[in-house]
């Protein structure tokens, strides 16, 4: 191990919370709650972003809105559709494109481009583009929900 290095750090992380006079996990959680970035903390402490990282990680900071290691960053179609009141993107444009939305609509409702649309569309998805007679809307309405109801199931949602 080396020791001057680890005493090192230990100085610095001493004199930032001499001059703030809290914990460090209090300063960061604090300019965090300001909306400043990592990097954004580590220039105003005046320490190199990589140190900063690994202060981060020493002190079991993580950032509360994106994981990125984990994989746990939620696509931001899918929680503007969550919001407003599906259980994901794909079986919202299903629903919508369903009652005769158009993907012009759907974009405009999720504030994106109604092209990035195409490839969140599912593959089993059934459209009423064409006039049918009301039994086959009704048979068309019934195969959508229980699809929808199957990816709910295997995705493990609600």
């Amino acid at each position: 191990m080396n020791y001057k290095a680890i005493e090192k750090r230990n100085e610095r992380i001493r004199a930032i919370e001499n001059e703030f006079d809290e914990p460090l996990a209090d300063i960061v959680s604090g300019f965090r709650e300001m909306r400043y970035s990592y990097k954004d903390i580590a220039g105003a402490l005046e320490v190199p972003y990589p140190t900063f990282i690994k202060w981060q990680r020493k002190l079991g900071l993580t950032d509360d809105k994106i994981n990125w290691r984990n994989g746990e960053r939620p696509n931001s179609l899918d929680v503007k559709a969550r919001k407003l009141g599906y259980h994901d993107i794909g079986s919202m444009i299903s629903e919508l494109r369903y009652n005769g939305k158009g993907r012009k609509e759907i974009g405009s409702m999720l504030g994106c481009n109604p092209t990035s649309l195409y490839r969140r569309t599912p593959k089993d998805a059934l459209y009423l583009n064409s006039p049918t007679t009301e039994r086959q809307k009704e048979a068309r309405r019934k195969t959508i929900m229980a699809i929808n109801e199957k990816r709910r199931k295997t995705r493990g949602g609600v």
